[in-house]
Order: C-alpha cells, then structure tokens, then sequence
C-alpha cells in the first residue's frame, strides 16, 4: 500500500485548494495515496474518511480536528503526511524533516499572549499554542523549535495515538486539535527552522521554494494563479467533468 498523505477538510462540493494542493502532491511525490478526512468536494473520487463535524472556530481544535487524529489512527497505519488543503509543495520534501518557524515555540507564544483581537479564530489559535508551550515546557523543557507552521508534518499513527492519550490523561482542558508543536517536541526528525510558508497578503512575496501556503485572498490573487499554471494536469483522484 502507498504512504498515506492526509488531509482534514471541512465540509464543502468545491474546494479548489485542495483540487491544486493535491496536484502538488502528486507531481512531487507521485507514490502518495491522498486521504481526506471529513469533508470531500465533489471532484474528489479518492479515499474518504468521514467524521461528525461541527460549524464555527470554537469546534475546529476541539472537535473536528480530534475526530480527524482519530479517524486517522483507526484507519490508517505508520507514517503518514499530515497536511492541508492550502499547503502546496513545490518540489519534493524530505520526510525525515521536521519543519519549524523560525521563531522558538517560547518566543512566539510570549508573543502571541500580547496580541489584541476581536477574532475569535485568532483568539482560540493563540490559546491554543500557548496551551501547547507550557506542555512542551513540562514534557520536553529542552525543546525550543516550533514544529505548529503551515507546513507538511511527517506523522506516525502509534505516536499519534500516544500523544492524544497523554493530552487525555494529563492535560484534558487542552484542545487536543492543537498538536503539531507538542508532536514535533516529542517525536523530531531532523529540525528545520525557517520561514513559515504562509503568504497572507496580496503583496506578499512567497518567503520559501520548496512549499508555500495561502489565504483564501492570496489564492484568488497572483500568487493563486501562478500556482493554478504550475499544476494545470488533474490528478488520478479528480473526477473528469
């Protein structure tokens, strides 16, 4: 069986994201069998894995995406990519990496904790990887890369299932969605520190060559275009109009 390259979404019949980012995929690691879980466009004929989600930012990291870890766990075996749909790869990675921001897990919590927001999203995002700094703190206190970026995880579903048992046990008021930086203090392959990937304004220049994500503005923008021409062949999931 071919590695599995997971993708939570939510639900939705267009996505074209994710029609994009999984030609991405494909083209640089052709050997990926793409499971999405939760929601699946209508384009999409690969293997789904459905789970119960709930609307709104409040349910995204307590709710949807721990039913997505779980889904994962019990259907899928060993390695696997952890992805998104707004994540494009731009040549092939190496799985043996763990890519982080450039800024320590410490560094950048103390920095979100000072953000003002009327965003319940930004809000909810901010507590979350601070909940996730004090238990690295505690778990692995001599860790300081931060592996929660918009980038590809290399995950393994045995230590996935350990970590949401340790977040049960031991830490159950954190919302176990937020997991990438713990995962990534616990469980490293060779630590990477860069630029997050993220273009989030139009103007924006993409800061990496190997991948780059977007907002749904900058998708609908220049840097959303150029990628549109860089994958224009569909991938053996995409439905034929």
């Amino acid at each position: 069986m071919n590695p599995a390259l997971v993708m939570p979404l939510r639900p939705g019949t267009a996505n074209e994201q994710a029609r994009f980012a999984l030609r991405a995929w494909h083209t640089h690691h052709p050997d990926l069998e793409p499971v999405l879980i939760g929601g699946a466009p209508r384009w999409y004929k690969g293997r789904h894995l459905r789970t119960e989600q709930r609307e709104g930012p409040a349910y995204q990291w307590t709710q949807n995406f721990p039913a997505a870890m779980r889904a994962t766990i019990r259907h899928l075996e060993g390695d696997l990519w952890w992805t998104a749909d707004d994540i494009f790869p731009l040549e092939a990675l190496d799985p043996a990496i763990t890519y982080c921001r450039a800024k320590p897990l410490s560094v950048y919590a103390a920095q979100l904790a000072t953000r003002r927001t009327h965003s319940t999203y930004t809000r909810l995002y901010a507590a979350g990887v601070l909940s996730q700094a004090r238990i690295v703190a505690e778990v692995a206190p001599d860790v300081e890369h931060n592996a929660d970026a918009h980038t590809p995880h290399l995950l393994n579903t045995t230590r996935l299932e350990e970590l949401l048992a340790l977040f049960a046990e031991d830490y159950p008021e954190h919302p176990a969605g937020h997991f990438r930086a713990v995962y990534g203090a616990l469980w490293a392959g060779r630590v990477d520190v860069g630029a997050d990937p993220k273009v989030e304004q139009t103007w924006q220049v993409p800061p990496r060559k190997d991948m780059v994500s977007l907002t749904n503005a900058t998708w609908n923008h220049q840097v959303g275009r150029r990628l549109r021409e860089l994958f224009p062949t569909p991938a053996p999931w995409e439905r034929r109009a």
